[in-house]
């Protein structure tokens, strides 16, 4: 079977590539350059140029093939501005479902996100919570999730809707900051570290695509795709420093002290031009706890993710063996 993977030069869209080739799939990845990256040189896959915020870019991508895998997405930084995360998440989302009407398709598996939810408070949440997004991010990412479905409903679509926590792993750019904050000995925690995150390895939200494209009864279901439990900040942090061999001895600032210093960062990057290390935005994810259930991907696809003492030894393998630490 051909699978088309969108977001297929991203950091999950590398390590999804690479294991559609290995478990015998046939790939053909969106790309906006129409090159192939590096990492998949090698892999006989098949690259399609375009940009799925221009419909006519995408014409013909489609065609031949049984089954797609939608990753494509902006987060943070990298993206231009809020009316960008619109374009991709939403506009695009239904650009390349027009493209897709009338094919075909055996599965179209999107890559969501547990933001949608939004912060969980002390609630451990599962697929049966609503929609309660609280940036931009997570709100376009949900209206994404709702074409899916609706197409799902309306046109007999093949969907099945993965939300992936905070997903790490080598390759991963996103978090290095964190990494390189511990080793260095300036990490600080906010309110203690006492939120909850859903982290989950990078092959892990591979292997659950690849077993929802093998799935015979997961059509229009949606399933959180998180590590085995949900953790502290304080308990990644803890892992991280434990595998770079540094003393987990971490600063704690309060809530107010943070956020004083995110926006004094903020605003002196304005004049002086820099990343802060801390932002507003970082400040609200670190201390508003975001924990989900992953029993429904278990039972139903037979999702296993590894742990997380396990999952960071990579990644701190693989920053060290490319330089990065």
């Amino acid at each position: 079977m051909k699978v088309l993977v969108t977001g297929a030069t991203g950091f999950i869209g590398l390590t999804l590539v690479r294991a559609l080739v290995r478990s015998g799939y046939d790939v053909r990845a969106l790309s906006r350059s129409g090159d192939v990256p590096d990492t998949l040189r090698g892999l006989n896959i098949e690259i399609h140029k375009g940009d799925l915020t221009v419909p006519a870019s995408l014409k013909g991508i489609a065609e031949s093939v049984g089954a797609v895998c939608h990753l494509a997405g902006v987060l943070g930084e990298t993206c231009p501005d809020e009316e960008y995360y619109y374009r991709l998440h939403v506009q695009g989302t239904a650009n390349l479902l027009a493209e897709c009407a009338n094919r075909p398709i055996e599965k179209f598996v999107h890559c969501s996100t547990t933001g949608v939810l939004g912060p969980t408070g002390g609630e451990i949440a599962d697929e049966s919570y609503p929609y309660r997004p609280s940036n931009v991010y997570e709100a376009t990412k949900a209206e994404g999730e709702k074409l899916i479905l609706r197409c799902a409903r309306e046109r007999r679509l093949a969907a099945i809707v993965l939300r992936p926590g905070m997903v790490y792993g080598p390759g991963d750019m996103h978090h290095l900051g964190l990494y390189r904050a511990i080793k260095k000995g300036y990490f600080f925690l906010i309110n203690r570290g006492k939120s909850y995150l859903d982290p989950v390895f990078v092959e892990d939200v591979a292997q659950a695509f690849v077993k929802a494209l093998q799935s015979t009864d997961s059509a229009g279901q949606v399933y959180m795709i998180a590590g085995p439990r949900p953790v502290t900040v304080r308990e990644l942090a803890q892992t991280i420093a434990n595998t770079l061999e540094r003393p987990p001895n971490f600063l704690n600032l309060s809530v107010w002290m943070a956020m004083s210093l995110a926006k004094s960062l903020s605003y002196l990057s304005r004049l002086v031009p820099f990343n802060p290390s801390l932002t507003p935005s970082r400040v609200k994810f670190l201390t508003e706890s975001r924990a989900c259930s992953i029993s429904k991907a278990q039972e139903r696809l037979g999702y296993e993710p590894i742990s997380l003492d396990k999952g960071i030894a990579r990644t701190v393998a693989w920053y060290k063996a490319h330089g990065y630490l």
